[in-house]
């Protein structure tokens, strides 16, 4: 029983909704808020549903973002950042700075394990990372409770 009653808990309100972008928008500012990284990736797959207006609930939440993505943190070059942004910017939302990338520049970013273990980041990919085992759509939930 406790569990439902935490899907009905109340963590922010909306005038006029979130839309599937914005909530995607939130969803990387909130990893580079949290680890502190130059650029955040996630993929737009894995936005399910838009928020309507009025209270927003930790249900809502989990029904915009169902899965269990954790977190990886890992370095990766300007160059390499800007070939994989470059193939896959239709699939991914992006945070931070994408319009400044530097080749010769290294950059922290975040991104959801869905995307880094994908297979359209093989080729990418850095042989070291950490996987913060932070859920996305924990900071999700803290972002918009933050938010007001």
């Amino acid at each position: 029983m406790e569990v439902i009653n935490q899907a009905n808990l109340v963590i922010g309100t909306s005038a006029g909704g979130i839309s599937k972008s914005k909530l995607g928008q939130y969803a990387c500012q909130s990893m580079l808020d949290e680890f502190d990284a130059d650029i955040s990736i996630m993929n737009t797959g894995g936005v399910r549903a838009s928020i309507d207006s009025g209270d927003i609930t930790v249900g809502d939440v989990f029904q915009v973002f169902p899965f269990e993505n954790e977190v990886i943190v890992c370095q990766m070059s300007g160059a390499m950042l800007k070939k994989y942004m470059n193939s896959n910017s239709n699939y991914n939302y992006y945070g931070g700075n994408t319009s400044g990338i530097v080749d010769s520049q290294n950059y922290t970013v975040a991104i959801i394990d869905y995307v880094f273990f994908g297979v359209y980041f093989d080729y990418y990919r850095p042989a070291t990372y950490t996987n913060t085992q932070v859920i996305l759509r924990d900071l999700l939930t803290e972002y918009i409770d933050n938010l007001n």
